[in-house]
């Protein structure tokens, strides 16, 4: 019978592994409500039941997420990240920040497993588990799968992590998509090969919600966004939605 490993030795083993990591050593993690982030400083990882000890894939699940926030520290600028997805908040964009996030998920991740191998493990790990949810929540709704609004960001993290290498079902996941679905998510990740840093996957983030928008008869906002978030900010304000000026629509 596999032996359980107790909650607070391993919380303490993610701190450490975090601080070493992520090569900051005032980095902190903190064990709270269900989500997994980070705000540059900090990794907020889902709260642990105290009483309890956790199995070893509990354990390299977890693990997956502290590697996997703790790469954001270090490869991803937070202070910009923030700005963009502020910006996006206040010209109504919905689709920016989902796109932004999944961009740079594959980005980072790439980094990662080259500068530490043991990392993929436990990536796959988080990834599997993820992508178990998914295939749950399609088995109760599969036209999910038939709306690139709707699945688009994650299917961008199946394709990044198929590629590589990841042992995490990312195959059957994108085998739920539409063939030209599908063919747009391979084109999203192939703009990844070309970013050499946050700046870089904003703006493709940027293009890739306006494709979107395209896509499905909604007004373009490329130009407002770029404008707002590396620019001077002279259009920020204007409402989505307003017909005969691509700059201003609404995602």
């Amino acid at each position: 019978m596999e032996k359980g490993i107790p909650t607070h030795v391993f919380e303490q083993a993610c701190s450490a592994s975090a601080r070493t990591f992520g090569k900051k050593h005032d980095i902190s993690v903190i064990f709270a409500g269900s989500d997994a982030k980070t705000d540059g400083t900090t990794i907020y990882l889902p709260a642990l039941p105290q009483d309890k000890t956790l199995t070893e894939e509990q354990v390299s699940v977890g693990r997956g997420y502290v590697d996997h926030e703790a790469g954001h520290i270090k490869h991803t600028d937070n202070e910009l990240y923030a700005k963009a997805v502020h910006e996006a908040m206040l010209c109504e964009d919905k689709y920016l920040p989902v796109f932004m996030n999944a961009l740079e998920d594959v980005r980072i991740e790439r980094i990662i497993t080259d500068e530490y191998s043991g990392s993929k493990r436990n990536l796959e790990s988080t990834a599997k588990a993820v992508n178990r949810s998914y295939k749950k929540a399609y088995d109760k709704d599969p036209t999910i799968a038939d709306d690139e609004r709707k699945v688009g960001a994650v299917a961008i993290t199946w394709e990044g992590r198929r590629r590589l290498g990841y042992n995490s079902d990312n195959e059957g996941c994108l085998d739920t998509l539409p063939d030209h679905v599908r063919k747009q998510v391979e084109n999203w990740v192939d703009m990844v090969d070309g970013m050499a840093d946050t700046k870089d996957m904003i703006t493709a983030a940027i293009s890739v919600a306006d494709m979107v928008r395209k896509n499905n008869g909604e007004p373009e906002m490329k130009e407002v966004l770029t404008n707002v978030i590396f620019g001077d900010g002279s259009k920020r304000g204007t409402k989505a939605g307003n017909k005969g000026n691509s700059e201003n629509g609404d995602a």
